[in-house]
């Protein structure tokens, strides 16, 4: 009787110390998910929905576990990050591309201009640069600006 409460309080014991040091890594997980970006928090839960489905799925389609979840889990990686972008933001970012390869021709002109190239000429490049700049800022502010209906009152482009 006595060898078996020991042995219980070890068994508890035991117990007591794996708990802690599992509580210890889910701590740390979620601290460090915690200082992750939003993007990478909704890619990682569309990478565990991607695998879980593939482990689900293979045995129906008589395939591989592995080379089913493998695929599914990038695909659910993806796909959580492009669902938390949502459509505004993959415009935004479309719109950031476009504006930097514009600027950037523009710049490569003005840079090989010959050291005698008119001034007038010069003046036109960078005054296009100037523009797409500013052209982006103000569909920048549109873009990130709240909805129409919370938009009275803002000095917005195009507003009056």
């Amino acid at each position: 009787m006595k060898k078996d409460i020991e042995s219980s309080i070890s068994d508890l014991e035991n117990i007591t110390s794996n708990t802690e040091k599992a509580l210890d890594k889910l701590i740390q997980a979620s601290e460090k998910a915690g200082a992750s970006s939003s993007s990478t928090l909704f890619g990682a839960a569309g990478g565990i929905i991607g695998a879980l489905a593939g482990t689900l799925i293979a045995p129906h389609i008589a395939l591989s576990a592995l080379l089913l979840s493998t695929p599914l889990t990038a695909l659910g990686i993806i796909g959580g990050i492009l669902v938390y972008r949502g459509r505004n933001g993959i415009k935004l970012e479309k719109m950031i591309a476009q504006n930097r390869i514009a600027c950037n021709e523009v710049l490569d002109r003005i840079k090989s201009l010959p050291d005698n190239a008119p001034q007038d000429v010069v003046d036109g490049l960078w005054e296009n640069y100037n523009m797409l700049n500013g052209a982006y800022r103000n569909q920048l502010a549109i873009a990130l600006s709240p909805k129409e209906k919370s938009k009275q009152g803002l000095m917005l482009p195009g507003s009056s």
